[in-house]
């Protein structure tokens, strides 16, 4: 018996990517779910340019729902942070993978930033 699948017969929601921001007494939650690839990078980019972290002391970048990241998307995080840093902004990365964070630490971001 063989089972076949037509690419159209997958939902393209599946394989997603959200970038959600919520504000909290002078702290900002970047929230990242589902998964940061290829498919997915400019959706990624916008929604991490379009975080609104203006008069947060601190900004958290919570991963815990970061199904997969490729190696551009780690990039594009690790240079997220950055950029934080460099504002004046004070930074915690949560719930990243091992994966996220050896590949993070690898690229020589921050290594007190990126704990799973």
């Amino acid at each position: 018996m063989s089972v076949t699948a037509n690419i159209s017969d997958v939902p393209l929601a599946a394989a997603g990517l959200t970038v959600t921001t919520l504000r909290r007494s002078g702290s900002t939650w970047v929230d990242i779910q589902g998964e940061a690839d290829i498919a997915t990078f400019h959706q990624l980019r916008a929604g991490l340019a379009t975080a609104n972290v203006d008069g947060a002391r601190l900004v958290h970048l919570h991963l815990f729902q970061l199904r997969f990241a490729d190696l551009a998307s780690v990039r594009e995080l690790g240079a997220f942070t950055d950029e934080l840093q460099l504002t004046g902004h004070r930074v915690v990365v949560c719930g990243a993978s091992r994966v996220v964070v050896h590949v993070a630490c690898f690229l020589d971001f921050d290594p007190a930033l990126w704990r799973y």
